[in-house]
């Protein structure tokens, strides 16, 4: 009895396997010699299919078209087309270029204002751009995306567009671990090196940057709890560090000695080559140097001889 039973189960096991096998001869190809999904045992495309493919859809809508190097948005109430050479939400230090269709209603902004009389053939400036259109009536950003400059420190983190990954970050020379392949930490200073690829089109990008987040450090000999009764030397300047002043809440040229001396209050701001900011201010009360000095006693001299002058004058009228 024991005996015709584990006959029946091996019987069925048997036939279940071969049911298996010829199922799953039917689903896969066996004469298929590339990659395959572990997984499911269907074939997968490699990067030379992938590279063989001029139109490739993408997974924010958007379609990359290999022949001109683009990511193509086409708008549904016309048939419009907008092609920028980056994708949305990207972050570049090169040059942007798009190109929008005559039908199309577009208004580009850059830091939240619009872009006046902007080049959309070479867009350059440094900012965070987004690309606004009318679709039936109704504005919608289309794609966004920012440039920066090589050395920075406005940037916190990398957040990949849609559909890419990371390829390796190295920091000032040292490999980063990956611990999320769709986002990049720039909390720490130093050299980046990045690479990142679209898993649709196979093509890898890169962004090479210099991360500062340090502010300048300067002093500003001669002041007293922000107040100062003689000359203020601001000292402590960088090669490429700026200043801006405003004095009295007006805008004046920044001395070229550093040397302020016209009393009133004043607002500095500098600026380093990674767009890091510092602001100081100080009021000089009073200031009289030597030069003020002599010219005031000269000034006295002449309003007391004028007095004297006066005096006598009337006096002698007097007498006569």
């Amino acid at each position: 009895m024991i005996f015709k039973k584990l006959l029946a189960v091996s019987a069925s096991l048997v036939v279940g396997t071969v049911l298996f096998t010829e199922t799953a001869a039917a689903e896969i190809d066996m004469d298929y010699e590339g990659a395959v999904d572990i997984f499911t045992g269907q074939p997968v495309q490699d990067d030379d299919e992938i590279s063989q493919q001029q139109i490739i859809t993408l997974s924010d809508g958007s379609i990359y078209d290999r022949l001109t190097h683009t990511f193509n948005y086409s708008l549904s109430d016309n048939n419009g087309t907008v092609k920028s050479s980056v994708a949305g939400g990207m972050i570049t230090t090169d040059s942007v270029s798009i190109e929008i269709d005559s039908d199309v209603t577009a208004r580009l902004y850059i830091n939240g204002e619009e872009a006046q009389n902007q080049n959309m053939s070479e867009i350059s400036a440094s900012g965070s751009y987004s690309l606004l259109v009318s679709e039936d009536g109704v504005d919608h950003q289309l794609f966004s995306f920012t440039i920066i400059p090589k050395k920075t420190g406005a940037l916190t983190a990398y957040d990949l567009p849609d559909g890419f990954l990371l390829n390796s970050v190295i920091l000032s020379g040292e490999p980063q671990l990956l611990s999320d392949r769709q986002k990049v930490d720039f909390s720490q200073d130093g050299d980046y090196k990045i690479s990142y690829r679209c898993a649709a089109t196979g093509i890898d990008y890169g962004l090479d940057i210099t991360v500062d987040h340090i502010p300048p450090k300067v002093e500003l000999e001669g002041t007293v709890d922000g107040a100062a009764r003689g000359t203020v030397t601001l000292i402590g300047l960088d090669e490429y560090d700026s200043v801006s002043v405003i004095h009295d809440g007006r805008e004046m040229k920044y001395p070229k000695d550093g040397i302020f001396t016209v009393p009133g209050e004043y607002v500095l701001t500098i600026t380093d080559d990674a767009g890091n900011q510092t602001v100081e201010q100080f009021e000089i009360k009073f200031y009289l140097n030597y030069q003020g000095v002599f010219f005031g006693l000269i000034s006295l001299a002449v309003i007391i001889a004028v007095i004297v002058f006066l005096y006598v004058s009337r006096k002698r009228l007097k007498v006569r």
